[in-house]
């Protein structure tokens, strides 16, 4: 059985990638399960982090046999030129996702008010 790593410690990018690869006869781990410590996304793109991430992961678990997997995503809201973007989980005060939406919301509404 082939086993995937999907290089991230977030539960529902994991939870997608195992629908994703639900009908294949694969098992699927990620790098909270084998304490992979985290990488500095430097890049600038999600590409490049994902990119990162895998490279790091795969360094770890090279003898293993493991297919490794990057992944990163975020939200690109266009009308605040694709801000948060590659800083989105970094977007939130203190990781607190509900505040980051909230915060969010405010920038988006300051947009729309007559004030500007």
């Amino acid at each position: 059985m082939r086993t995937f790593l999907i290089a991230t410690k977030n539960f529902g990018k994991l939870a997608e990638f195992k629908a994703l690869l639900r009908d294949f006869d694969c098992e699927i781990i990620s790098t909270a399960d084998i304490d992979i410590p985290e990488v500095d996304e430097s890049g600038t793109t999600f590409e490049e982090n994902a990119l990162i991430k895998a490279r790091a992961a795969s360094c770890v678990v090279q003898d293993r046999g493991y297919y490794v997997i990057g992944d990163d995503s975020g939200l690109c809201v266009h009308a605040l030129n694709n801000r948060p973007g590659i800083y989105s989980a970094r977007y939130a005060p203190n990781g607190d996702f509900k505040l980051g939406r909230l915060k969010l919301l405010h920038e988006m509404s300051l947009l729309c008010s007559d004030d500007r």
